[in-house]
């Protein structure tokens, strides 16, 4: 029994590995992203003739619609047989009202 628990306290639990590349992943992918649109802001806006605003507007929509389609889509992909899980269904179609 003590030597079960002494091997149980030495092994470090898996999901917290899972939980740091998670995180990682998230730290990376959201600072670059907030910052490399103001780097293309300018370029885009002369390109396609539309005022800052109107870019930024459509960025903050996406950021808006993301947030509140989130937990509706992470319930329908926490479901056994949810977007993934059912492969008749195209997983994209559940992330369409985020993009």
């Amino acid at each position: 029994m003590m030597l079960r628990l002494r091997a149980a306290l030495r092994r470090p639990f898996y999901g917290w590995y899972i939980v740091a590349t998670a995180w990682l992943a998230l730290f990376v992918s959201a600072g670059s992203s907030g910052f490399t649109f103001s780097i293309f802001l300018p370029p885009m806006g002369a390109d396609l003739g539309w005022s800052t605003s109107t870019l930024v507007a459509g960025v903050s929509i996406n950021y808006i619609t993301g947030s509140i389609a989130g937990p509706f889509i992470g319930r329908v992909m926490d479901q056994p047989r949810g977007a993934v899980g059912d492969g008749r269904r195209p997983p994209g179609c559940w992330w369409c009202p985020s993009s």
